[in-house]
């Protein structure tokens, strides 16, 4: 069974612009990566979407029993304005900004449509499973908005939003626990910097923190920019768990 990671781009030195989407598909194999083009949407399915829509990922997801199709698309002819959408059986169930996750009561002023696709992973959850994404800010790439989202009943929700600098999540399949890598030198983004990693663990269908540290180092940004998303197969530390 393959597990799939949609990338749109790569950084490039210090200034970094979203370049054609390549696809990687992990197999006991290795990996195999080959150049994509945006997916073509049934006349149905693009029917239910905003008339500018143009679809940077489409899968088929399992956070539902009987599944689900996942579309991220923008509303930007740079790839940007980013939504996630989600059908059940052919019709369009949640239909979610990068702005609805993080402001869901339309609060912040800061507006979340500098921010293109990046990638994705569907990876074990307690009840099924939860679909990572990530996006990157349009220009220098540091900026990192990590989504996590899961079943909700019949529904889906956001089990994690998070925004910072040069951001990684580290998602153990084996403990499903999670940690959250972010860079702390603001002052020069593509520069060597501590990491502050935040501890994650399930709780009533969210991720939620319960330990943080700083990890010694420092650390170049570049793996944790070029690799937002990782599945580590192996067990987290007893200290990443909470109690219900």
């Amino acid at each position: 069974m393959l597990i799939r990671i949609t990338l749109a781009g790569c950084l490039s030195a210090a200034l970094s612009l979203m370049s054609h989407a390549q696809t990687m598909a992990y197999s006991p194999m290795g990996g195999i990566v080959t150049n994509a083009s945006h997916p073509q949407l049934s006349s149905d399915i693009q029917s239910q979407l905003p008339k500018a829509a143009v679809a940077q990922l489409d899968i088929h997801s399992h956070m539902n029993s009987a599944g689900e199709e996942v579309i991220v698309y923008s509303l930007d002819e740079h790839d940007m304005d980013c939504h996630i959408a989600v059908f059940r059986d052919g019709k369009l169930v949640n239909d979610f900004s990068l702005h609805s996750f993080a402001d869901p009561n339309n609060h912040i002023e800061q507006k979340f449509m500098e921010y293109q696709f990046f990638s994705y992973l569907e990876v074990p959850a307690p009840s099924s499973t939860a679909d990572i994404f990530s996006f990157h800010n349009y220009g220098d790439g540091a900026g990192t908005v990590l989504v996590v989202l899961a079943p909700d009943a019949s529904r889906y929700k956001v089990a994690l939003f998070h925004q910072d600098s040069h951001s990684q999540i580290r998602y153990f399949s084996a403990s499903l626990t999670a940690e959250l890598w972010d860079g702390d030198d603001y002052s020069c983004v593509w520069c060597p910097a501590h990491f502050m990693v935040s501890k994650l663990a399930w709780k009533n269908g969210t991720l939620v923190v319960v330990s943080k540290f700083t990890k010694k180092g420092p650390f170049s940004p570049y793996p944790m920019s070029d690799q937002p998303i990782r599945l580590i197969q192996r067990k987290s530390p007893p200290s990443a768990t909470v109690k219900h």
